[in-house]
């Protein structure tokens, strides 16, 4: 019930050979390699474009699929973050419009819940709590920030569409 990677994911791992560390399996790394990226001794984590949903007392991770985002638009704000990142220090790569690839030295230790653990749930328990995660968290508020204020979220709402705010 609390483990960061959803059953599928974990039977997967198990059937690739991989060592079983909940919330630290490679997938970003194997998307990153299929994108033509070299992945050994670096660390890797995924970026998914999603809406936020807030209510009153609690925050809700929407599906991203709802998003329905365009590849013109995911690639308009995954351009608008990029330096972002890399002021941070970290590398942001391109792999399609609802994933994007994030490279850091410190994404080695950092475990993270799966996005089909957290879909349709409250994020706070799923949101990592360690210190390593404090900078990671900054920096995610600062992106949700830019998100807040570009011309593409402008758009998705002038068109009742829900925005990428997170």
């Amino acid at each position: 019930e609390r483990s960061l990677s959803a059953p599928h994911e974990l039977a997967l791992a198990q059937a690739l050979g991989w060592p079983l560390d909940d919330g630290r399996l490679p997938w970003a790394a194997r998307a990153a390699q299929r994108d033509g990226l070299a992945v050994e001794q670096r660390a890797f984590g995924q970026l998914t474009p999603v809406h936020l949903h807030v209510g009153t007392e609690q925050v809700t991770l929407t599906d991203p699929a709802a998003l329905a985002l365009p590849a013109a638009d995911a690639r308009a704000l995954f351009d608008a973050l990029h330096p972002l990142f890399g002021d941070a220090g970290f590398t942001l790569h391109w792999g399609e419009a609802h994933r994007w690839t994030l490279e850091h030295p410190s994404l080695a230790e950092l475990a993270t819940a799966s996005l089909d653990r957290v879909v349709g749930r409250h994020i706070d328990a799923w949101l990592p709590a360690h210190g390593a995660s404090r900078a990671w968290q900054r920096l995610l508020s600062e992106a949700q920030m830019l998100l807040h204020a570009h011309a593409v979220n402008a758009r998705r709402e002038a068109g009742d569409l829900p925005t990428v705010n997170s």
